[in-house]
């Protein structure tokens, strides 16, 4: 199976002037294309580029007029899109889902590429240090004429990209409320709770919401088989603490293998810190020094409180992150942000 369209989106608005189409091509062009046309003009909707196999289609490239770029301090010419292995290992992660679902991978020279394009294209919407990011979302899906049950003909590759603030309404290192969900699960062995798939996501609404009025944050799920063992958030991963100890419930196939949860492991390591990839019971958990969560949106996330079955486990002390999430957080976000030395080689000038 190979892609007989591929198509890369960027939700963001530009002066025309300053599209630069040719560059932002080299991450989605397909070796059998033979040429294309490309076009431009002013609009109020996204900008689109499509390539469809041999035919020759136009290219068009779509932009509000917005002239100047905002007034914040950045260094431009060192505009990063964060860490190295986002890209190549989301690539990865996505090949992998990818044939879980029966769908063609995307190779990693074009993932990579794509992304990198899309960050290049939209640095003008990446917010000042400190207030935000620009959040990108890569979206494969079936989109060739099909009516049976059977893989598409045809998938188009799409790359989103918006600015955003902190993923928890309080504040990026404000503590989060969490409860145990004691009636769902997310995910079951041998299921597709560790395929970054569209259908993970809207079976968690249900408790998430209701979360949310009882006051909490979000919801953390229990594994399948034993009810016994954290296994990850609604939409992002979870660790605990216990003096010079940090644990992550193990990659099985149940959960997302995050990347931001592989680079804390990593900084942790080089810390001093003995990680152990061991499932956390929910005792243990209560029991734990601190507990946080890791995501792309959510980045690092310290948790002020657990509740299981109507007890509840405070960490937080006077509103504050945890010692060990805030050291993991800052040093996280300084190499993103080249405020501390990048001995990993993860940021990749744009």
């Amino acid at each position: 199976m190979s892609f007989t369209g591929m198509t890369l989106r960027s939700i963001f608005a530009r002066s025309s002037e300053r599209l630069k189409l040719y560059d932002m091509m080299q991450g989605v062009q397909r070796s059998r294309v033979s040429s294309a046309h490309v076009s431009s003009e002013r609009t109020h909707t996204p900008m689109a580029l499509s390539l469809r196999g041999q035919q020759k289609r136009p290219i068009r490239a779509m932009a509000s007029v917005t002239e100047g770029r905002p007034a914040v301090k950045i260094d431009w010419d060192k505009l990063g899109f964060g860490l190295d292995n986002v890209a190549s290992v989301s690539a990865m992660a996505s090949s992998l889902c990818a044939a879980r679902l029966s769908m063609p991978p995307v190779p990693e020279q074009q993932f990579v590429g794509a992304v990198k394009d899309m960050v290049a294209a939209n640095n003008d919407f990446v917010p000042p240090h400190g207030k935000g990011s620009l959040y990108i979302r890569p979206l494969l899906l079936g989109s060739g004429p099909i009516l049976g049950l059977g893989p598409a003909p045809e998938y188009t590759f799409t790359i989103y990209a918006a600015a955003v603030g902190s993923y928890f309404k309080g504040g990026q290192l404000t503590p989060i409320d969490l409860i145990v969900e004691e009636r769902f699960h997310r995910a079951a062995p041998g299921g597709m709770g560790g395929t970054k798939a569209a259908g993970n996501y809207s079976p968690v609404l249900v408790t998430q919401l209701e979360a949310k009025k009882a006051g909490y944050a979000d919801v953390v799920y229990l594994d399948a088989k034993t009810d016994q063992y954290l296994e990850e958030v609604s939409s992002c991963n979870v660790f605990s603490v216990k003096g010079k100890i940090i644990k992550t419930p193990p990659l099985q196939g149940t959960i997302l293998p995050g990347v931001t949860r592989r680079s804390i492991i990593e900084l942790a390591r080089l810390r001093g810190y003995t990680v152990l990839e061991e499932p956390i019971s929910i005792q243990e958990a209560m029991e734990s020094d601190e507990v946080f969560t890791t995501g792309t949106a959510v980045v690092v996330s310290s948790v002020g409180s657990l509740t299981y079955k109507g007890q509840r486990r405070t960490y937080a002390v006077d509103g504050q992150p945890g010692k060990t999430t805030l050291e993991m957080y800052q040093a996280l976000t300084d190499i993103q942000q080249e405020r501390s030395q990048d001995t990993q080689g993860w940021v990749v000038p744009v």
